[in-house]
């Protein structure tokens, strides 16, 4: 009922261990909320061109690795999400600052508040940007992904939430 009481939602996260239940639960609050998702498909590609054959975007849509947004970001107007690169340090998009998803401005920039830390209230805009898995050795080649670098954060991994400052937390 208070997905909108932004002061509300940035005082609270659910904790998991795995990023398996991380899902779960952010599939399960994204229900929760009124209105229609946007589905934001990423970019895939292998790094050496020379593996471009081996490996269709298809299957590299469905590699996943730690640190990294997904292929297809789920997300509705009034979603919590979590940044996942530090983007400005100065304008307060650092790794782990929190924000409320308001919207797309055309297709590669979107629309959000920060409701964490001494810059939470500002709007920002955040752009796609190029990743890499920052260690291959599980990974059946090397890829990137231009995607918002931001996932849902309703719930959040243990290691994900050190540094927060919550007043609630479930485990």
């Amino acid at each position: 009922d208070r997905y909108m009481d932004r002061d509300w939602l940035a005082e609270r996260a659910i904790f998991a261990p795995k990023n398996n239940a991380v899902d779960m639960i952010n599939e399960v609050c994204m229900e929760m909320i009124p209105g229609e998702y946007e589905t934001l498909g990423s970019a895939d590609s292998v790094v050496h061109e020379e593996q471009a054959g081996l490996f269709a975007p298809e299957f590299l849509h469905t590699l996943r690795a730690p640190g990294m947004p997904a292929h297809d970001l789920r997300l509705k107007k009034g979603a919590i999400l979590i940044l996942l690169r530090n983007l400005n340090k100065r304008g307060g998009l650092c790794n782990g600052t929190r924000l409320i998803f308001e919207g797309m401005t055309g297709n590669f920039v979107m629309r959000c508040k920060i409701v964490s830390g001494e810059h939470a209230g500002n709007d920002v805009l955040i752009p796609r940007i190029l990743t890499q898995p920052s260690d291959y050795r599980n990974q059946p080649c090397e890829w990137r992904r231009l995607q918002f670098p931001v996932r849902v954060a309703f719930g959040i991994t243990i290691n994900k939430g050190q540094g927060q400052s919550l007043q609630h937390a479930g485990v």
